[in-house]
């Protein structure tokens, strides 16, 4: 009996970056069970055979849960590194898990960019936002998943949003994509899976069959990045955590459109550095000393027009505001009308002079009140023949740092 070629079979199946482990699975089916049933048979009618070492390099590569791109990631201290308020390793249910409240539990030396995550997560039916970050740069740039338990059963259930700087995007990143319904098993295990094929993201929940979510354009740079779950304002349990990595998973969802800029829209700003709100006094005009001090640099959009100002720079309560301001060349005097939308608040500049002011603070205005970004404002510009310059102080409080606008009935009129 010749097993000359075993270990290196072996060796070859298990082939993994060094700085990650690929463990098998331990939870055995029916399917695996077969399968050693016939290696067993295998064993004895081919126990002369010079092949052996094939037959059980074959058997032992597919068995059940483990492949060359698969890596199971254990709930416990030596893998996850954990900050919270609160935090334990423990059973629930059926399974080895880490109940996390208040904080975000990070594997740092993953680095996945394409591929299939799957894990178990269950949480009760209280106000809370709990879920998984991914392709993570550091803490503060990153994608992320979360579940909205307490909206279960309502268009927003579950939210994607790209995090720049620290900053969430959820006022501006909504609906289609972003968005999605789903009722919940509450304080049982729900089993989650994402798959990521360069900008394309879609989200399983429990029925592996039918995505609940699909983005065709997810925001930030494709580039690998670390994992982390993470819970807020309340605690989940999180187990069978694993991941795979594989350079072109499977989409089964129809390919869609990614969003486009709508006519008229302004694709091109110049934006500021970034300075404390109090610096524009009472607001009716920009103080000479804080224009003074700007630094500028040219910002495109994303193609859907959307200007998420949180791409440029962080926002602290010290520093919260930019401008983002666009020449206006006009053939003649005429009025033009100017469709926008922004998070939180504005100050609306043209030619020097406030001409407008409003919030969309969350819960400024009811308790239900979410102050989504959306062309929910108009103006009627009142332009003068030659250069305007037209200038938005945009303050950030919480869910976005945003800003977008067109000119609908761009005429005579060019934007520089």
């Amino acid at each position: 009996m010749k097993f000359n070629n075993a270990p290196f079979l072996f060796s070859s199946c298990h082939s993994h970056p060094a700085n990650e482990q690929a463990r098998p699975s331990k939870h055995w089916t029916r399917r695996g069970i077969s399968k050693y049933l016939i290696f067993i048979r295998l064993l004895f009618d081919t126990y002369r055979s010079p092949h052996l070492g094939l037959v059980i390099f074959i058997l032992f590569c597919t068995r059940p849960g483990l492949s060359q791109t698969e890596f199971v990631l254990p709930m416990d201290a030596e893998t996850w590194e954990v900050q919270g308020e609160e935090h334990r390793w423990t059973d629930y249910k059926g399974q080895r898990s880490l109940y996390l409240k208040e904080g975000r539990a990070t594997v740092p030396d993953v680095q996945l960019q394409d591929g299939i995550i799957d894990f178990d997560i269950a949480f009760p039916q209280a106000r809370m936002f709990v879920g998984i970050q991914f392709r993570q740069q550091d803490a503060y740039n990153y994608e992320e998943f979360y579940i909205r338990p307490h909206q279960s059963g309502k268009p927003d259930a579950m939210q994607y949003s790209p995090v720049y700087n620290g900053a969430t995007g959820w006022q501006l990143y909504n609906g289609q994509g972003h968005w999605a319904n789903y009722d919940y098993s509450f304080d049982n295990w729900t089993h989650v899976r994402i798959i990521l094929a360069g900008q394309q993201m879609e989200l399983y929940i429990d029925d592996m069959e039918k995505p609940v979510l699909y983005n065709q354009a997810l925001k930030r740079p494709q580039k690998a990045g670390y994992l982390a779950v993470r819970s807020s304002m309340g605690g989940a349990y999180y187990a069978n955590f694993r991941y795979q990595k594989i350079d072109n998973p499977k989409i089964t969802s129809p390919n869609i459109a990614a969003p486009t800029a709508e006519a008229g829209s302004i694709q091109q700003w110049q934006v500021s550095s970034t300075f404390p709100d109090s610096l524009l006094g009472d607001g009716h005009q920009i103080p000479a000393s804080l224009k003074k001090s700007l630094r500028w640099k040219g910002f495109a959009t994303e193609t859907s027009g959307l200007l998420n100002i949180a791409r440029n720079d962080s926002v602290s309560e010290l520093r919260n505001t930019v401008f983002a301001k666009v020449v206006l060349k006009s053939e003649k005097e005429q009025i033009q009308r100017f469709d926008f939308g922004y998070s939180d608040q504005v100050i609306v500049f043209l030619n020097g002079k406030a001409i407008y002011g409003g919030q969309y603070i969350f819960r400024s205005r009811d308790y239900r009140f979410l102050g989504s970004i959306g062309y929910f404002d108009t103006l009627f510009l009142p332009l003068q023949k030659g250069r305007n310059e037209l200038w938005i102080a945009v303050t950030e409080n919480f869910g976005g740092w945003g800003f977008q606008g067109r000119l609908p009935q761009l005429k005579d009129l060019q934007i520089e």
